[in-house]
């Protein structure tokens, strides 16, 4: 067992399990996301995510972070979906200002975990709990549902059509906040592109990126059966200096949104899909 996933099993499994969270394998990402849930009522499930820090896929240190989701099974738009990190909360629902915006519990080696997971618990139960189980609460990042639909809408006019005529079919998912364009390759294999929309708090600031993955399935969260998984814009494409910095398009405008839909399909075209395509690809990385 992977020796983050030890720190769990032995410091933050037992405390989540008094409040009824249990270890979710479905949850699981690799040695990199594990996940707790808890169904609160009406398939409605409280979850606790716990990433270990990465670059793209590649464990980098000891650091992690804790997101916090709420999520009704089957519905893809669900208003009362939540998915936002801890110290967010902490910070702007509570008040604790000694969070940063940006914020992992830090690890020097794995013998800190016991340590740093004991005291990310002490949050988690006092505030993460119960704002996460309180139904009338409301993601601080919420992206609301015209945003998350003109999102959708722009994509299907400019980059469905643009990638549609190389064999792309497209999906909504906001249950995810997610669009996927997916592709039945030769034999087994699938490509997805995936368009993931997000917003931050400060300075309020709404942004999309893009994941590229290869596996045997239609679903792209077939995690077992995917031989490729890469961030668009990270150091895959380092060498391709002018995609290097676009890992993700921000805009306030639908102005910009256009002119960011049209830039990345472009850089996808030229760089992405082919590498995608191309059956001898593999990963230029190691999972931690």
């Amino acid at each position: 067992m992977d020796e983050f996933h030890q720190a769990l099993t032995r410091h933050s499994a037992p405390t989540l399990a008094t409040y009824s969270y249990k270890f979710d394998e479905e949850l699981r990402d690799r040695n990199i996301i594990f996940g707790y849930s808890k169904e609160l009522c009406d398939g409605i499930y409280s979850i606790i995510l716990f990433q270990r820090h990465q670059f793209d896929e590649q464990v980098e240190g000891y650091d992690f972070r804790i997101i916090l989701q709420r999520r009704r099974l089957g519905e893809e738009v669900y208003e009362g979906a939540q998915n936002i990190e801890l110290h967010n909360v902490l910070k702007h629902v509570f008040k604790l200002e000694h969070f940063p915006d940006y914020f992992w519990w830090h690890v020097d080696d794995p013998s800190g975990y016991g340590g740093a997971l004991e005291d990310s618990l002490q949050y988690i139960e006092k505030y993460g709990i119960p704002w996460l189980e309180d139904l009338d609460s409301r993601s601080l990042d919420h992206v609301p549902p015209e945003e998350r639909k003109e999102f959708a809408d722009r994509l299907s006019d400019l980059a469905s059509p643009m990638i549609s005529n190389l064999g792309y079919l497209c999906i909504v998912e906001w249950e995810h906040y997610k669009v996927r364009l997916y592709k039945k390759l030769n034999g087994d294999r699938y490509s997805h592109i995936v368009y993931i929309l997000g917003s931050r708090l400060d300075p309020p600031t709404k942004f999309f990126y893009i994941m590229l993955i290869r596996n045997g399935s239609k679903d792209d969260l077939d995690f077992a059966s995917r031989d490729l998984y890469c961030h668009f814009g990270g150091w895959l494409f380092e060498e391709h200096k002018d995609t290097y910095q676009l890992a993700e398009w921000c805009y306030s405008t639908t102005a910009e949104l256009v002119e960011n839909i049209q830039d990345s399909v472009e850089k996808l075209q030229t760089y992405a899909i082919p590498w995608l395509e191309d059956s001898v690809s593999t990963n230029p990385y190691e999972s931690g």
